[in-house]
C-alpha cells in the first residue's frame, strides 16, 4: 500500500513540476512621459485574468503563464496606456515597457460586471451607474443607506431605528424585510434586508442597476439590483488606517492590510471598521438620552489563490455586529392630532415611554468562488452561506402606560446558495453567451414574547377580561424556503455598431 501511495505522490509531483517548468514569466516597468516610475498601476493579462499592480519603482511581474500569445493591459486614472501583445515561451522571462501619456480630457474605460461578465460600462444596455473606490471616498459613502447618492431615481435610507435598510427604485419600494432591490456582495445574494451590510469598508466599486433585473439576478430584484465589489489583495504589502470624530460623540475607526502569503500565488486582505454614536432623543419617563444611539463593528477577510493561469479561487468571510437603541415614536396611546402638533413644536426631541427597546444584529456572510478559464469558455461557481441573528425588544404602545410591548424576539436566518455559470471567452466572436443555474435554501426560526400589560385592564368593561392582565403570549415560527432557476444571456453582433 505504501508503494502505491508513494508512486501516486511521485506522479503527482512530476506532473506539477512539469507544468511549472513549462510556464513563463512576464515582467516590466511603467513610466510616465517624463521618465518617472508610475506606482499602483493595475496590470492585467486579459486572456487569463491574472493581474497585479506596480510597486513604488513602477515595476511588475507575473509568473506561471502557459506558453502562448496574450494581451497585457494597464490602467491608471488620468493616463493612456496602450495594451501590448506578448508571446510567452516556456521557461523564459519576457520583458515589456509601458509609457503612460497624461490624458485629462478623455473619459477612461470603466469595466463593470452588471451582466455577470466584465464589459465596458458604455456598452451595457441598461440603466446602470458605477462608482469607483475614489468616488466612494469623495462622497463619503460608508453606509449602505448612503448608496442612494450615486444614482438618479434611486433611494436608500434608514428605517428610522437602524434595524434594516429600505431601498426604492422607479417608485417601487417595500417597508418589510423582503427587498425589492437585490443586494449582492462579491456576487453573493443577500435575501433579507436585515442581512445587508450596514458598513461599507474597503470598497473597489459599487454598481446600481435600476429597473427589473429578474432575467439575470432572479429573486428580489423587481426594482433593481446593487453590486458591491470589495478590493482584491495583490502581490504588494499595503495598508490603510483612518479615523474620525463628529457630533453626538461619533467615533469612526477603519483600517486594513493587503499582503502576499505566497508570491504570485496566494494573497490575503483583511479590513475592519468600528463606529459608535450617542443617542439624541430624550426619554423623559426613563430619564435617559439613549434612543437612536448606535454601535457597529465589522471585519472582513479575503483570500485569493491562483494555482495556475487557468484557476482562480477566492474565499471571503465577513462578520458584522450592530447595536441600535430602537425607534423614537411620539404620541403614544390615543394621542390626538393636536397633541402631536404640540409635541413637534414644543418637544421635538422627547418621548415618553416606559420601555427602552434594543436591536442587536449579528450577521456573517461567507462565500467560496472558483473559476476555471479555458480558451473558449470560463466556468464559475459561487457557493455561499449567510447567518443573520436578530435579537429585539421594543415598545409597542409608545407611551408611559404598560399596555403592549415586545419583551423578547429572537430571529435566526440560515441561507445557502449555489450559482454555476458558463460564459463564452472569445471576444472576437460575433456571438457571446452566458448560461447558468442557481439554487438556494433558507431556514428561518423566530420566537416572540409579547406582553399585554396591566394597564389594559383600565380599558376593559368586563371584570373577567380585566382580570386576565397582565399576560405574555409566545409566538414560534419556523419557515423553510428553497428555489431553483436557469438563466441565459445571448448577444449577437449584427454589425460593429448594432447588437441583438
Amino acid at each position: 500500500m505504501t508503494k502505491y501511495v508513494l508512486a501516486i505522490f511521485l506522479m503527482f509531483s512530476w506532473g506539477v513540476m512539469a507544468q511549472t517548468t513549462n510556464q513563463g514569466t512576464v515582467s516590466g516597468t511603467i513610466i510616465d512621459e517624463q521618465g518617472n516610475p508610475m506606482p499602483s498601476v493595475s496590470v492585467l493579462i486579459v486572456e487569463t485574468h491574472q493581474g497585479t499592480v506596480t510597486d513604488d519603482q513602477g515595476r511588475f511581474k507575473l509568473s506561471g503563464i502557459k506558453p502562448g500569445t496574450y494581451q497585457v493591459q494597464c490602467s491608471a486614472i488620468g493616463f493612456i496606456l496602450p495594451p501590448q501583445q506578448v508571446t510567452i515561451i516556456a521557461n523564459q522571462a519576457i520583458q515589456v515597457r509601458f509609457e503612460g501619456k497624461e490624458n485629462i480630457k478623455e473619459l477612461q474605460m470603466v469595466s463593470v460586471t452588471a451582466q455577470k461578465q466584465s464589459e465596458d460600462l458604455q456598452k451595457v444596455p441598461g440603466a446602470l451607474a458605477s462608482i469607483s473606490a475614489q468616488k466612494v471616498k469623495n462622497l463619503q459613502i460608508s453606509n449602505i443607506n448612503e448608496i442612494g447618492r450615486i444614482s438618479p431615481n434611486f433611494q436608500s435610507y434608514d428605517d428610522g431605528g437602524g434595524m434594516f435598510t429600505l431601498m426604492a427604485s422607479r417608485g417601487i419600494f417595500t417597508i418589510d424585510d423582503t427587498p425589492v432591490v437585490g443586494v449582492y456582495v462579491d456576487g453573493v445574494p443577500l435575501f433579507n434586508t436585515a442581512s445587508f451590510p450596514a458598513s461599507l469598508t474597503d470598497i473597489q466599486r459599487i454598481e446600481v442597476l435600476r429597473g427589473p433585473q429578474g432575467t439575470i439576478y432572479g429573486r428580489n430584484t423587481l426594482a433593481g439590483a446593487i453590486n458591491i465589489i470589495t478590493q482584491n489583495p495583490s502581490n504588494q504589502t499595503k495598508g490603510f488606517i483612518s479615523g474620525g470624530y463628529g457630533n453626538l460623540n461619533q467615533v469612526t475607526l477603519e483600517g486594513g492590510i493587503s499582503l502576499p502569503i505566497i508570491k504570485d500565488k496566494l494573497f490575503a486582505r483583511i479590513s475592519g471598521r468600528y463606529d459608535t454614536r450617542s443617542g439624541y432623543i430624550e426619554n423623559v419617563f426613563l430619564q435617559n438620552t439613549d434612543l437612536l444611539g448606535r454601535r457597529l463593528g465589522s471585519g472582513n477577510v479575503k483570500l485569493m489563490f491562483y494555482p495556475n493561469q487557468n484557476w482562480d479561487i477566492s474565499l471571503t468571510t465577513g462578520i458584522e455586529y450592530r447595536e441600535n437603541k430602537a425607534y423614537a415614536f411620539v404620541g403614544g396611546f390615543n394621542a390626538t392630532g393636536q397633541q402631536l402638533d404640540s409635541i413637534k413644536q414644543n418637544h421635538p426631541y422627547q418621548v415618553d415611554q416606559n420601555i427602552q427597546g434594543d436591536y442587536l444584529t449579528l450577521s456573517s456572510n461567507n462565500a467560496l468562488r472558483i473559476s476555471y478559464t479555458a480558451p473558449q469558455f470560463t466556468l464559475t461557481s459561487v457557493s455561499s452561506y449567510q447567518l443573520t441573528d436578530l435579537k429585539r425588544s421594543d415598545e409597542f404602545d409608545f407611551s408611559s402606560f404598560d399596555i403592549n410591548n415586545l419583551q423578547q424576539s429572537n430571529r435566526v436566518l440560515h441561507t445557502l446558495s449555489e450559482e454555476l455559470r458558463v460564459r463564452s471567452n472569445t471576444p472576437n466572436s460575433k456571438l457571446r453567451w452566458l448560461v447558468g443555474v442557481f439554487g438556494y435554501y433558507i431556514k428561518r426560526t423566530e420566537e416572540q414574547n409579547i406582553r399585554s400589560g396591566v394597564d389594559n385592564a383600565l380599558f376593559a368593561t368586563d371584570p373577567a377580561i380585566a382580570a386576565q392582565y397582565p399576560y405574555v403570549s409566545i409566538d414560534d415560527t419556523f419557515v423553510e424556503q428553497s428555489g431553483f432557476s436557469v438563466f441565459a444571456n445571448l448577444t449577437y453582433s449584427l454589425t460593429n455598431q448594432l447588437k441583438l
